[in-house]
């Protein structure tokens, strides 16, 4: 079967990269192939009933399937330069602004209307931060909510469903260059392709890592971010959270000059469990609908390492495991 296109993943890059084609280029013939399931079939085992803990289904539905990774998550939309990326090293920091809040606008217009964008410019927390030897980092924050997120991640499907081929379930496990373009390869079938868009999130890393060796493109490890989740009482950070909902504050530790960052801040929220490559970790997941709401915050304290060698990856991990207890201990309170 050819294609004009063919994206792998159908997370936000893929879902946005679809949307384009279909917008920019209609007569062009487009599949999306993911290897999680469509929105509507994706659902978490774990009730905390009779399924109390991650049993490594054979696709994470927290973490694959048409949404990606942030389908259930918190629904927060950061326009910023200050953190979340590196785009605007490619595209400029005035270009990378105006395709973030050109993403805000497709949003609303698929159901995220009349939700709330908050921002740090002008708060007094700026000034109490500077006080306190912390940094506010700068940033408008949408918040659609998890349940909110579901219904423009749905209507955003039924627009393309029509437009472009989905093959949900379906992972791809080659992708070869030839003369005419691409073949993408499955366990079944293979389909050709002129152009290849390549979006597969932290569940298709490893894949994307053998893809680039099998095709001779050069990679280069990112960071990584290290730490734990704290659980407390809503009305702890409540003074914070009702103003600006998510808040990127920053500390430079004195003994070791690292960087430690609040992170993912999820106000009357829940600590949830992901499957990453048969690692479990938690994410944080909070709704708009005050009936969903919980009685606690949780946010998430992180530091950055960047891991060039095994040994320095061995120092890091040991680093960050030490870091973890002793921050236990200290805070007596928290989720890992």
């Amino acid at each position: 079967m050819n294609y004009d296109v063919i994206i792998i993943g159908a997370g936000p890059g893929g879902i946005f990269s679809a949307f384009e084609l279909v917008k920019q280029k209609p007569e062009l013939k487009v599949a999306v192939f993911e290897a999680g399931h469509s929105l509507e079939k994706r659902r978490c085992p774990i009730d905390g009933e009779k399924v109390k803990s991650c049993i490594a289904c054979k696709t994470c539905s927290i973490m694959s399937g048409f949404g990606g990774a942030g389908a259930f998550s918190d629904g927060k939309y950061n326009i910023t330069n200050d953190f979340g990326g590196t785009l605007y090293e490619y595209i400029g920091k005035k270009n990378a602004l105006e395709l973030m809040r050109y993403v805000d606008e497709i949003n609303m217009a698929y159901g995220g209307e009349g939700t709330k964008l908050y921002s740090t410019a002008g708060t007094k927390f700026k000034k109490l931060c500077i006080q306190n030897d912390l940094h506010l980092l700068d940033a408008s924050v949408r918040h659609l909510g998890t349940d909110i997120n579901y219904v423009v991640l749905e209507n955003l499907y039924n627009f393309l469903k029509d437009k472009v081929e989905f093959f949900f379930d379906t992972p791809v496990e080659h992708v070869l260059a030839n003369e005419n373009g691409y073949e993408v390869q499955t366990a079944k079938e293979s389909y050709l392709c002129k152009n290849c868009v390549i979006s597969v999130g932290r569940s298709g890393s490893k894949w994307m890592e053998k893809v680039c060796e099998e095709m001779g493109i050069p990679t280069k490890s990112n960071r990584v971010d290290i730490g734990v989740r704290v659980e407390l009482p809503a009305e702890v950070f409540s003074h914070l959270t009702d103003e600006l909902y998510e808040s990127k504050i920053v500390y430079r530790t004195k003994e070791y000059g690292d960087l430690v960052r609040t992170f993912c801040m999820n106000p009357k929220g829940a600590v949830v469990n992901e499957n990453t490559n048969g690692i479990i970790t938690v994410n944080g997941h909070s709704y708009e609908d005050p009936a969903k709401q919980t009685e606690n915050t949780n946010f998430a304290l992180l530091v950055a390492k960047h891991l060039d060698s095994r040994r320095r990856r061995s120092i890091a991990l040991c680093d960050g495991l030490d870091s973890f207890n002793a921050s236990r201990q200290r805070m007596r309170v928290g989720s890992c």
